[in-house]
C-alpha cells in the first residue's frame, strides 16, 4: 500500500487531560512517521494541551487538527464530543485512539488494505499487547524515560465473519476482545453506533463499551489480521476506566449500583431491536440471544471481581490447569459440571485477560522492541 493511501485514514484521538501522555503520543506519531490524518478531540479541563498543540511548528510532520470541546462531565458529553469529531472526518476510514495507545503503522495499513478489498466487512484490526512501564523522573519532576517492565500479548486468530448477526454476536461474546473498539472502520458505521449509544443514555461505562461492541458485530463482519496492530499501556495513571472503577467499584459492585437495572434494560432493548431487525427474527428470540451473549461476555469480568473476595481462595496454578481442561469439555459433561462448582470458588489473576499470553510470530516482538526504544529515549 502506497504512502498516499495513508491519507485515507483519520486517527481520532480523544483526550481527557493527561497532558504528558498526549505529548508522548504525538512524539511517537512523529517518530514513527505517521502520514495518517489526525483529529484531536480534547474534552479535558487543563490549559497545557491547548497551548502546546496550538504551536503547530512543534509537530510539523503531523497532519493534525486540534479541537477543544467543553469539559467531559459525563458520558453524554463524551459521546457528543465523539460524534462532532466524527462529523469532521473527511477520509473513508477512521480509527479511535487513546493517548496511551501505540499503533503499529504497518498494522493500520494492512487493516486499510483489507477493508478496501473487502467492502462487505465493517471493521478490521490485528493483534495486540498490553504493557507496563516504570518511569525515571528527573529532579524537576519531569519524566525523562520509561522502561517496559512487563507485557501480556495475546495472539487471537478469531474474526467475526459469520453470515448472520446472531452467529457473530454469540461467537464474539465467547471471548471479550476490547480491541474491536480500536479497529479501523468506516466513519458512517461508527457514527450510527455512537448516536445510538447517546440516545440510550447508558451511564455504566462497562455497559456502554459493550453496547458499542455488540452493535458493531451485529451490524456486520469484523476481521482480525495476524499482524501486530496495537500496544496499550496497562498501568497508565488517571485512565478513564481506572477512575470509573475507583468511583464505582469492579464489575460485581457496579451491578449493585443504583443505575444498573435501568442501564441494562436500555442496553438489552436497543441491542435486541437491532438484532431482530437485521436477522429478521422475533423480538423475544432476539432478547433471549442478547441475554445469552451478555452472560458469556460479562462472566469473566464479574468472575474476576467476585473471586477477589476474601471468602474465596485457592491456588492459582491449580485453577489455570483446571480451567484449560474444563473448557475443552462439552457443557453437558458431568465432569465439567462437577469441576465448575470448584472453579467458581477460585481466585484468578486476571480472568478477563488470561495468563497464557506470549509473544508470537505476528511482528509483536519487533514492534515491542521499537516501543521500548522510543520509551527509553522519548525520541527526543
Amino acid at each position: 500500500m502506497s504512502a498516499d493511501s495513508d491519507k485515507d485514514l483519520t486517527i481520532l484521538l480523544t483526550l481527557w487531560d493527561r497532558a504528558a501522555y498526549t505529548m508522548r503520543w504525538m512524539r511517537y506519531a512523529t517518530w514513527r512517521d505517521f502520514r495518517f490524518k489526525i483529529i484531536i478531540a480534547d474534552g479535558g479541563s487543563g490549559e497545557e494541551i491547548p497551548a502546546l498543540l496550538s504551536d503547530r511548528p512543534r509537530f510539523p510532520r503531523l497532519d493534525y487538527e486540534y479541537v477543544r470541546y467543553p469539559y467531559d462531565r459525563n458520558y453524554v458529553d463524551y459521546l457528543t464530543k465523539v460524534l462532532d469529531a466524527l462529523s469532521r472526518v473527511q477520509t473513508p476510514f477512521v480509527v479511535l485512539a487513546d493517548n496511551d495507545d501505540f499503533f503499529n503503522p504497518g498494522g493500520l495499513r494492512e487493516a486499510l488494505r483489507f477493508l478496501r478489498e473487502h467492502p462487505n466487512y465493517n471493521t478490521c484490526g490485528g493483534q495486540y499487547t498490553y504493557f507496563s512501564v516504570e518511569a525515571a523522573v528527573t529532579e524537576s519532576g519531569a519524566v525523562a524515560k520509561e522502561r517496559v517492565t512487563g507485557y501480556k500479548h495475546r495472539h487471537d486468530g478469531r474474526s467475526d465473519e459469520e453470515e448472520t448477526a446472531s452467529e457473530r454476536l454469540l461467537k464474539h461474546a465467547q471471548v471479550p476482545r476490547e480491541i474491536l473498539l480500536y479497529n479501523v472502520r468506516r466513519p458512517e458505521e461508527l457514527r450510527i453506533h455512537y448516536e445510538a449509544a447517546r440516545r440510550a443514555d447508558i451511564k455504566n461505562l462497562f455497559l456502554l463499551e459493550t453496547f458499542v461492541q455488540f452493535q458493531t458485530v451485529i451490524n456486520g463482519k469484523s476481521k482480525r489480521l495476524d499482524q501486530f496492530y496495537l500496544a496499550k499501556q496497562l498501568n497508565s495513571p488517571q485512565s478513564s476506566w481506572d477512575s470509573y472503577v475507583r468511583s464505582n467499584g469492579e464489575a460485581f459492585d457496579q451491578m449493585l449500583g443504583p443505575t444498573w437495572s435501568d442501564d441494562f434494560t436500555k442496553f438489552q432493548d436497543v441491542v435486541s431491536t437491532a438484532l431482530a431487525k437485521i436477522d429478521n427474527v422475533p423480538m423475544h428470540n432476539a432478547r433471549e440471544l442478547v441475554h445469552k451473549a451478555y452472560r458469556s461476555w460479562a462472566a469473566p469480568e464479574v468472575l474476576s471481581a467476585v473471586l477477589n473476595e476474601r471468602s474465596v481462595s485457592f491456588s492459582m496454578p491449580f485453577l489455570l490447569q483446571m480451567t484449560k481442561s474444563l473448557l475443552r469439555l462439552p457443557r453437558t459433561s458431568r465432569i465439567r459440571k462437577a469441576v465448575s462448582k470448584v472453579y467458581r470458588r477460585q481466585p484468578w489473576f486476571d480472568a478477563n485477560r488470561g495468563a497464557e499470553m506470549s509473544l508470537s510470530g505476528d511482528g509483536s516482538r519487533e514492534e515491542l522492541g521499537r516501543i521500548e526504544e522510543f520509551l527509553a529515549t522519548k525520541a527526543s
